[in-house]
C-alpha cells in the first residue's frame, strides 16, 4: 500500500459494550460514502447483518496498511487492525464534507434531490440519485427525457 492509498479499518460498537462489529481495507471514498455520510446524517448503517443507529452506538476509525487474507483470518483482524493503523475518527468526522451551512453534505444532498422530484418535467434517473445505496438496475430508462412544457420541440 503507497501513502497515496491508506486503507481504513471501521469499528461500531453499542454504546453498552455489547455488540462489536468491524470492516477492514475501505478506501477514502467508500468509507466517505458508507460510513461516514450516513453517520453524520444520523441515518442507520447496515454493517455486519446488523442495524447501527449513530445515537446507540460509537464508531472507530483507524488509518493504516492494507490487512492481508491471513492477518483476517480466525478473527484476527481487530488485533491487526489495532497493531497496525492510527485511530483518525475525530480527524475523518472533522473533515467530512459539510454544507455552508454547516450540515453534512449526505443531507444537503437529500433536501436537493427531494425539492427536484417535487419539480415537474425533472427525472432523477439512478437508485443511487434517489438516496438508495446498494445494487440494483437505475430507475427509468439511461438517457430517458421527459418533455418540457411551453418548450416545442428540441427546445431548452
Amino acid at each position: 500500500m503507497s501513502e497515496d492509498d491508506p486503507r481504513f479499518h471501521v469499528q461500531l460498537r453499542s454504546r453498552r459494550g455489547m455488540r462489536r462489529a468491524w470492516t477492514f481495507n475501505l478506501n477514502s471514498e467508500r468509507l466517505q460514502r458508507e460510513v461516514v455520510a450516513p453517520w453524520l446524517a444520523g441515518d442507520v448503517i447496515v454493517f455486519a447483518d446488523r442495524d447501527w443507529e449513530p445515537r446507540a452506538s460509537e464508531m472507530r476509525i483507524l488509518k493504516g496498511p492494507e490487512l492481508a487474507s491471513q492477518d483476517l483470518a480466525r478473527g484476527g483482524g481487530p488485533a491487526a487492525a489495532e497493531r497496525s493503523a492510527a485511530n483518525v475518527t475525530r480527524e475523518i468526522l472533522e473533515d467530512a464534507p459539510t454544507s455552508a451551512a454547516g450540515e453534512p453534505a449526505a443531507e444537503v444532498a437529500a433536501k436537493i434531490l427531494e425539492e427536484l422530484r417535487g419539480l415537474e418535467g425533472v427525472s432523477i434517473e439512478s437508485e443511487e440519485a434517489r438516496g438508495r445505496r446498494g445494487p440494483g438496475p437505475p430507475v427509468g430508462g439511461v438517457g430517458e427525457r421527459r418533455p418540457r412544457g411551453g418548450c416545442g420541440a428540441g427546445g431548452a
